[in-house]
């Protein structure tokens, strides 16, 4: 009895504390970023690419939506940095990424440096009609960029070949199945000539994309020779026909050059636009003259 209760009390500044988790959290913040973003051109690197694509395939497979992929290539790199050096192979990189940032603007799509010259683009929720608006934006844009490129083999400007693919994915794994077709278009459109977009198609789609891109020419004026050249392309790696006919070409119909972006595709498909391709017309140049043209 009587004796004193005693309490003690500590207080303790933990401002430096706070301010150095603070610090570590930034510095760890910026470390994930750099480790995604390639630093050339800014976009997503490899790294980025592949853990999106993991996440967007289990989204997709949970919510049985579409994703589509653009797979999209410079048309002959090598030789602009050999004729013009790579400093200046840089600055095309830097160019050719920004204009692939406006033409890829909703949040969810993303947009990475897929390795070298080749770009690829994630579309989320979007059918092959949808991804193939997307990569014929990309070809038209391209050229009207006009950066110049004395030393390619297609014209006298940069361009770009793309592969376009799209699925409705049943399981993760699809996600190889889904490059794998991007990947293949992107062959075809290179070895179709460049400077184009192929899609692929899967065989039950074919005939059907074929009477479609028909319909379209004939409510649109004749049917564009192509400039493809008789080349061996993978079975399954096809644009949209022109002719309905037996002999089918490899190439597609062109759009209407004054038409607005609502308007650029004939005949609507799904709510969606229906034709796809980045065929060019055939100049039927004399021999030696400068490769070019555009849609």
């Amino acid at each position: 009895p009587g004796s004193a209760h005693l309490t003690l009390v500590q207080v303790t500044d933990v401002t430096p504390t706070v301010r150095r988790e603070s610090l570590l959290r930034t510095r760890v913040d910026q470390m994930h970023h750099m480790a995604r973003v390639d630093p050339l051109t800014g976009v997503g690197n490899r790294r980025e690419f592949s853990e999106t694509l993991d996440s967007e395939v289990r989204a997709a497979v949970r919510a049985g939506a579409p994703l589509g992929l653009l797979m999209i290539d410079i048309d002959h790199f090598k030789n602009y940095n050999d004729h013009y050096g790579h400093p200046a192979g840089d600055r095309c990189l830097r160019d050719v990424a920004d204009l692939l940032r406006k033409v890829v603007r909703r949040p969810r799509d993303r947009l990475t440096r897929y390795g070298g010259e080749e770009f690829a683009v994630l579309l989320p929720g979007t059918p092959l009609e949808g991804v193939a608006e997307v990569g014929r934006e990309l070809v038209s844009r391209m050229r009207m960029l006009d950066l110049p490129h004395q030393a390619s083999l297609v014209s006298d400007r940069v361009t770009v070949s793309v592969g376009a693919a799209s699925l409705t994915p049943a399981r993760p794994e699809d996600a190889v199945t889904l490059v794998r077709h991007a990947d293949e278009a992107l062959y075809a459109a290179k070895g179709a000539g460049r400077d184009r977009l192929h899609v692929w198609l899967a065989p039950a789609d074919r005939h059907g994309a074929a009477a479609l891109s028909a319909e379209a020419t004939q409510a649109h004026g004749p049917a564009v020779t192509p400039t493809c050249p008789p080349t061996h392309v993978p079975s399954h790696a096809h644009s949209i026909h022109q002719n309905a006919g037996s002999r089918q070409r490899l190439c597609c119909a062109r759009r209407n050059p004054g038409s607005a972006r609502a308007d650029r595709w004939p005949v609507p498909l799904a709510g969606r636009p229906a034709l796809w391709g980045g065929c060019r017309p055939n100049p039927e140049r004399a021999p030696g003259a400068q490769p070019g043209g555009g849609l």
